[in-house]
């Protein structure tokens, strides 16, 4: 008798192995997922604390060029932006690198 009972410890401290093995890889799995989260927010906090002094260094034109404040203060880029004929007495300013628009009334 003894041995059946061994063996039934054996087998279900080997089926306990076997799912502590999907645990750690659904586990590890979820690791990565959390430390490009945490990568993600933290690039989001750097560039809102560097929001003020981006204001600072931002051009709003650049030779010919308005410049998008999107890019400018999020990003910390410039990137000009193109003038597309709007409706009514609005001109549409479109972001030629990340698709910000903006209307102005003329």
């Amino acid at each position: 008798m003894s041995s059946k009972v061994e063996d039934r410890i054996r087998e279900i401290a080997e089926a306990l192995v076997e799912q502590s093995q999907a645990k750690a890889d659904r586990l590890k799995a979820e690791l990565i997922e959390a430390q490009q989260g945490v990568r993600k927010l933290t690039a989001e906090l750097n560039a809102a604390r560097l929001a003020p002094k981006r204001l600072q260094d931002f051009q709003i034109k650049r030779d010919v060029n308005y410049q998008c404040p999107r890019c400018g203060i999020e990003r910390g880029i410039q990137a000009a932006m193109t003038c597309r004929p709007g409706q009514h007495r609005l001109d549409l300013f479109q972001c030629d690198t990340c698709g910000f628009e903006m209307d102005v009334q003329h």
